[in-house]
């Protein structure tokens, strides 16, 4: 009897130990992919790709306030006439959402944020 209930709470215990790592990794790999977006796609801010980055980025940050607010303040800034201050509100979210995932080198300056790179063919 009591090699049962062992078994079985054996087995109950890996189930839930096994669904807690399953759900912080994939949380884990979604915030990597929205941030890779973000970032992939800062060339173009009005397209469709960081925009669509930008948006998911509410839900898949959500548990960070510095990033909801560093969404909040860029929209903000984004819908102002004349756009006051976007590239320091820009940084200020991407360097956010570097930090959240861990990918935030300390050898990059803050223009690498915000300087692109576009191939110009000749």
């Amino acid at each position: 009897m009591i090699t049962i209930i062992s078994s079985l709470l054996s087995v109950l215990i890996g189930v839930f130990v096994s669904s807690w790592f399953y759900t912080r990794q994939e949380k884990k790999r979604i915030k990597i992919d929205t941030a890779r977006r973000l970032l992939g796609f800062r060339h173009h801010l009005t397209g469709e790709g960081f925009t669509q980055a930008l948006n998911e980025a509410f839900i898949v940050f959500s548990d960070n306030a510095i990033i909801v607010k560093a969404i909040e303040e860029l929209h903000v800034t984004a819908t102002s006439p004349g756009k006051p201050d976007i590239e320091n509100k820009l940084l200020t979210l991407l360097k956010a959402v570097c930090k959240d995932v861990n990918c935030l080198p300390d050898n990059i300056n803050d223009t690498y944020f915000l300087k692109v790179f576009n191939v110009i063919k000749n």
